[in-house]
């Protein structure tokens, strides 16, 4: 559509039904270097044509929006590890979109509860019927790096965080 050298296009992809999702974490839009984005395509006619592009409302340059992607029921998970939130560098975030009107709307931004420097929360994504999985992989839970999964599900129209999950054997960079 509109890539570039070095936008990695396909870093991240997922499909269901109709659409595919495909994550360009290098993507450089509005001049902000590694911002990142996503390309969604749609099967129409038996033919996939590209259905639109997108970003985070507050993406920013290092974001690597893109990182992880996921799909479900016309909901769409975007991670950005590298996303900075309320001072915390690097602690990561994952952005979430809906379909409607003919049109791909932000819903929500979800970042950890407990989020800290370089946690990387949204490296992994799965969504399931009204639940959203997000891995941080270098979470500090008992030891430094154990990395943990955080369990969301949609509750009044808002995904709110119902579970927490570590290793039962967790150790230093786990």
């Amino acid at each position: 559509y509109d890539g570039a050298a070095f936008d990695r296009f396909g870093y991240s992809v997922d499909i269901q039904d109709d659409l595919i999702v495909i994550g360009a974490v290098y993507d450089d839009d509005f001049d902000l270097e590694d911002s990142g984005s996503i390309y969604i395509y749609r099967l129409i006619n038996n033919e996939w044509i590209f259905d639109d592009k997108l970003y985070s409302e507050d993406i920013q340059a290092g974001d690597f929006f893109g990182s992880s992607v996921s799909i479900n029921n016309g909901i769409i998970s975007v991670g950005a590890v590298y996303d900075d939130i309320n001072g915390y560098i690097n602690c990561g975030s994952v952005t979430v979109f809906n379909y409607s009107n003919n049109e791909w709307n932000q819903f929500q931004k979800i970042y950890a509860y407990d989020l800290e420097d370089n946690d990387f929360f949204g490296h992994s994504i799965d969504m399931d019927g009204e639940k959203i999985l997000i891995g941080s992989f270098r979470d500090d839970n008992d030891y430094l790096n154990s990395g943990s999964v955080y369990l969301y599900a949609l509750n009044n129209d808002e995904y709110e965080n119902i579970f927490k999950v570590t290793a039962s054997d967790e150790s230093l960079n786990d």
